[in-house]
C-alpha cells in the first residue's frame, strides 16, 4: 500500500520527502505573493535578485559590487581632502611690503583652484555612478530577501529626490571662476571684494560638501558591513579625521 507524502501543493510525493515538499511549496508560495503585491502596486516594475542582476542588458551596479564598494572609500577620502582643501582660498590675499598694497598670492590661487577642481571632478564620477547603482525596494524586504530596482528611470528619481541638490551644490566651481575672474587684476578694492566674496562662498558651500560625507559613509556601512577592512585602514582612516579636525580648527 503506497501512503502518500505531506505536501504543500497537494502531490504526492513520497514518504521520504516531506521536507523537500515543503520548501518548495513555500518557495513557489512567496513568488506568488510577490507577483501579486506588484500587480497591486505595492511592488516595483523592473526588479531583480541580486544574482540575476549580471545579465541585465544595461549597465546596473549592484550596492554591494567590489567595484564600486572601493569606488565609495576613495569617494569618502575625496570629500575628506575637500573640506581640507577649501580653507586654502582665505589665504590668497597678501601684503606686497614693496609696493606697500594688497595683492593676490598668485601661486596658492593657482595651486588651491588646480586641487579643488580635480577633487570636484572626480566626486562628478560619484554623481553619474549614482544614476546607475539599483537599489533595496523597500516594498520586498518583507519577503527577508530585497529585491533590487534596476530600472534607470526609478533609480534617477530616487536620486534626484534625496542627494543630488547637495552634491550638485557642493561641486559648482564658484569659489574657482571668482579667483580666475580676479587673479590679474591685483588692484587693492577687487582683491578685498574677491576675499570678501571667497569667504561667503566657501564657508556657504562647506555645509554641502561637509554633510555629503555621511550619507556615503553610511552606505558603504550598510553594503560592507565597514567601513575599513583591515585595523590599519581604519586607524588610517581616523588619523585623517584627526588631522581634517585639526587643520580646519587652525583657521
Amino acid at each position: 500500500m503506497n501512503k502518500c507524502g505531506f505536501s504543500v501543493e497537494g502531490y504526492c510525493s513520497g514518504p521520504n520527502n516531506p521536507s523537500k515538499s515543503f520548501k518548495r511549496g513555500m518557495r513557489r508560495g512567496s513568488e506568488r505573493l510577490k507577483s501579486i503585491g506588484r500587480s497591486l502596486g505595492f511592488g516595483v516594475s523592473t526588479a531583480v535578485f541580486p544574482e540575476d542582476l549580471r545579465v541585465y542588458e544595461k549597465k546596473i551596479y549592484d550596492p554591494q559590487d567590489k567595484f564600486l564598494l572601493r569606488m565609495n572609500r576613495l569617494f569618502v577620502i575625496s570629500c575628506i581632502l575637500a573640506v581640507a582643501v577649501d580653507p586654502l582660498f582665505f589665504y590668497l590675499p597678501l601684503v606686497d611690503q614693496e609696493k606697500n598694497c594688497i595683492g593676490i598670492d598668485r601661486k596658492l590661487a593657482i595651486t588651491t583652484t588646480t586641487v579643488r577642481t580635480l577633487v570636484d571632478a572626480f566626486y562628478l564620477l560619484r554623481m553619474f555612478l549614482q544614476f546607475h547603482t539599483a537599489y533595496i525596494a523597500p516594498s520586498s524586504r518583507v519577503f527577508g530577501r530585497g529585491e533590487l530596482v534596476i530600472d534607470p528611470g526609478q533609480i534617477a528619481q530616487r536620486y534626484l529626490r534625496r542627494y543630488f541638490t547637495a552634491d550638485f551644490l557642493s561641486v559648482l566651481p564658484i569659489p574657482q571662476i571668482i579667483v580666475w575672474k580676479f587673479l590679474n587684476t591685483l588692484t587693492g578694492i577687487d582683491v578685498m571684494t574677491t576675499k570678501d566674496a571667497l569667504l561667503f562662498i566657501v564657508m556657504l558651500q562647506l555645509i554641502p560638501r561637509f554633510f555629503r560625507i555621511f550619507p556615503l559613509t553610511s552606505e558603504l556601512k550598510r553594503a560592507a558591513g565597514v567601513f575599513a577592512e583591515t585595523a590599519w585602514a581604519g586607524a588610517a582612516y581616523y588619523l585623517l579625521w584627526y588631522m581634517l579636525a585639526s587643520h580646519v580648527s587652525t583657521y
